[in-house]
């Protein structure tokens, strides 16, 4: 693509390019090339922007969706858990990551037919 041609894989707008890529194809149903997609982005935004920042969280959210597309509600919780333990060092105050998050956790807990807890994290 042309922001990696102009940029460099390892280039902010590369990552967002990627993981727009991926949501293109997790609409198609591609789920397993979607996660393998977003997986690159967030290597790229480690790099770029590092763990301990708000972009790198936006990606985590987005793998932990494509995970839970594939029925891998495991590695998704995971995920979202790692994003919200970095969103709440990041925000001690309440923050609208930390909202979209649990609503995540909250749509996974559904699918596994966890109604209370999924009632909880919307709750939240």
């Amino acid at each position: 693509a042309m922001y990696v041609r102009l940029h460099g894989a390892d280039h902010p707008k590369a990552a967002v390019l990627l993981g727009d890529m991926a949501t293109v194809l997790l609409l198609r149903g591609q789920k397993e090339e979607a996660v393998q997609m977003h997986e690159k982005a967030l290597d790229v935004k480690r790099r770029t922007s590092g763990i301990e920042s708000d972009q790198y969280v936006f990606e985590l959210k987005n793998l932990a969706v494509a995970y839970a597309h594939l029925g891998m509600d495991q590695e998704a919780l995971s995920r979202l858990e790692e994003g919200l333990g970095i969103v709440r060092r990041l925000h001690p105050e309440r923050n609208v990551n930390e909202g979209s998050i649990l609503v995540v956790i909250g749509h996974v807990y559904e699918r596994q037919g966890k109604h209370e807890e999924a009632l909880e994290m919307h709750r939240k």
